[in-house]
């Protein structure tokens, strides 16, 4: 079988947690988490893979938040 690298470029998944609906989009270097209350948090998981260091407020390129952003919103509005 092939690793799951090789098939997907980016993974999705919604879930519940602590009550709270969330949907997360994975790259090979990010992890981007959404909540619906609007929480945000985002990890570098080639230098952070036990995600303990959340980047949503570092000084990211606004480019990299965007696109990860509108591909979790494009994911909700696939749900709805």
């Amino acid at each position: 079988a092939l690793p799951i690298s090789t098939i997907h470029d980016e993974l999705y998944a919604f879930q519940l947690y602590a009550g709270m609906k969330q949907v997360s989009v994975m790259t090979k270097k990010w992890k981007y988490i959404e909540a619906l209350n609007l929480k945000k948090e985002l990890y570098d998981l080639q230098s952070d893979l036990y995600e303990r260091n959340n980047l949503i407020n570092d000084n990211l390129p606004p480019l990299l938040l965007n696109e990860m952003s509108k591909k979790v919103g494009h994911y909700f509005r696939n749900k709805e």
